[in-house]
Parts: structure tokens; C-alpha cells; sequence
């Protein structure tokens, strides 16, 4: 299984906050927001990673992702998310993978979503009840099944909005290179969900109740992000998003690797919480 990050848009509704910087780049509760993107793909024991950038976000992301092993993939215009997926076919190679928008946060990792990826699943989305899904693409249901999918509904027919995160078969690449283009000129991942929920091989899987799911799309949810995790790590003396943690307890990382980034960092709250995980904190 593989991840792919989706790290290549303008992040528009974010000016002038994004003039200087990626959205992906900009820090929330102090690491750049795709870092919890890598967090949740590395807890779910994902470690091949590829982030898909623009020509103008590349070099912000490869400083933000600096001494992360993972690949970064040229996508040289916005035309949509199922043209991410096209232009990542070299690194997706015939492995099935996790597409991951990269300004999305789950605060309770995303294993479940791959433990929802059986045989005979060609995709997996994930969705959450939200207040207000007009902003979202809309999934109805009848029992656990898929019915319906809107993108974006005027008057949506359920609460229930798709989540940044899906699990595909690599069949798929064939999908998104037959797709034509919607009204707004781009390669819909929603036709690919559509095509997938006609051929019966669609699976879902709704986040419960209680379980956040944070999209820092607008300056109000980027606020709302930063202070949700702000308080789980002063209530509990942990870092989340600690990519440098992760790999250590996973093995992926040598102590003496682990001390040096805590070595490097240690005037830092950072570098010091590196230095309590070498201690067994």
C-alpha cells in the first residue's frame, strides 16, 4: 500500500495567508499542515510516499518535508483530483494506495479506512456527518450502501459529506485516463466514485460519532485546527504529527538518528520532546 498527498493547490480561499507560502507549508499548532497528512499515513503503516506539488509549491513542501522520505510528483496545472492521480502513475506503479488531501486532519488516524480496503473493493471513501455539507461532496446511503453521490449539492440530500482520504485499487489509473472533463475543466475524482458505485464495488466507511475530522480549507477552520490539537497536547504531554517519534518506535529510525534531530532542535519545546522520547517518555 502506498499514499499519495495532494499538495498542489493554490489554496485560494486562504489569501493572502497563501501569497507566501503553500497551504500545505503553512503551520498549524506549529508543523506545517501536511505533516499530519504523513502522520496518519506512517501510524497506518504506510511508508511509501509521493505528494503531488505545482511547479510554485514545490519548494516550500520539499523544505517542510525535509529529511522525509518521500517523492515528490510535478503537477504542472490544477486539473483536478483524478488528474493528480494520472500524473502520480509512475510512482503508484501496481500498487493499490491512499489518496490523502493534504490539508486534512483525522484526529483518529485513518487505519480504518485500509482495514475497509477487502477483496472485491475497487474504492474506499470515508465519510463524516457535518453541519453544513453544501461545501463538501455528499454521499446518500441506504442501510451501508452508497445510492447517490453529489458534488457540492445547492440542497443536499444527506448530512453526510466525503472526507479527504480514499483507498484505491490501482485498476483505477485505467478510470482516469478514460475520464473526460467536467463543466469546470477538470478530471473529477467523483466520476471515478460514481463509476466505481454503479459497478457495485464502492465501499464506505462513515466516521463516528465524536471523531473529528478538520479541514483547514478556510482562515476559521486553520484557527479551529490549531487549537483542537493545542489542547490534546497540553492534556496529555504528547506531540501529535511527531513524524521523528513515529519512525523511532517503529524502528524505521536508530536511536543515534533520533539524537541527532533532538541534538539539533534542543533549544526548541521540539527538540526537547525529542530528547524525553530517547529517555522512554
Amino acid at each position: 500500500m502506498k499514499g499519495l498527498i495532494l499538495a498542489a493547490g493554490r489554496g485560494t480561499r486562504l489569501r493572502p495567508l497563501t501569497h507566501t507560502r503553500p497551504k500545505p507549508a503553512i503551520r498549524v499548532a506549529g508543523r506545517p499542515i501536511i505533516h499530519y497528512a504523513v502522520e496518519n499515513l506512517l501510524e497506518a503503516g504506510v511508508r511509501e510516499i509521493g505528494v503531488v506539488v505545482s511547479p510554485e509549491t514545490e519548494r516550500d513542501l520539499k523544505v517542510a518535508l525535509a529529511g522525509y522520505p518521500v517523492r515528490s510528483v510535478i503537477q504542472e496545472e490544477p486539473q483536478g483530483l483524478a488528474h493528480a492521480v494520472d500524473v502520480a502513475r509512475g510512482f503508484l506503479g501496481e500498487s493499490p494506495f491512499v489518496l490523502y488531501l493534504g490539508d486534512n486532519l483525522f484526529q483518529k488516524g485513518i487505519r480504518r479506512f485500509l482495514e475497509a480496503f477487502k477483496p472485491g473493493v475497487s474504492a474506499v471513501i470515508a465519510l463524516v456527518r457535518v453541519e453544513d455539507p453544501r461545501q463538501f461532496g455528499v454521499a446518500v446511503l441506504e442501510g451501508n450502501r452508497v445510492v447517490r453521490l453529489l458534488e457540492k449539492p445547492k440542497d443536499p440530500p444527506s448530512d453526510l459529506a466525503v472526507a479527504g482520504v480514499y483507498v484505491f485499487s490501482p485498476e483505477v489509473l485505467e478510470v482516469v485516463r478514460g475520464l473526460k472533463p467536467s463543466a469546470r475543466g477538470e478530471l473529477e475524482i467523483t466520476d471515478v466514485n460514481r463509476l466505481y458505485l454503479e459497478q457495485g464495488n464502492l465501499a464506505v466507511e462513515v466516521m463516528s460519532r465524536g471523531t473529528a475530522w478538520l479541514d483547514t480549507g478556510t482562515h476559521q477552520s486553520m484557527i479551529e485546527a490549531s487549537n483542537f490539537i493545542q489542547i490534546i497536547e497540553q492534556r496529555q504531554g504528547l506531540k501529535i504529527a511527531c513524524l521523528e517519534e513515529i519512525a523511532y518506535r517503529r524502528g524505521w529510525i536508530s536511536a543515534e538518528g533520533l539524537q541527532q534531530q533532538a541534538s539539533a532542535l534542543i533549544k526548541t519545546g521540539y527538540g526537547q520532546y525529542l530528547q524525553k522520547v530517547l529517555e522512554g517518555y
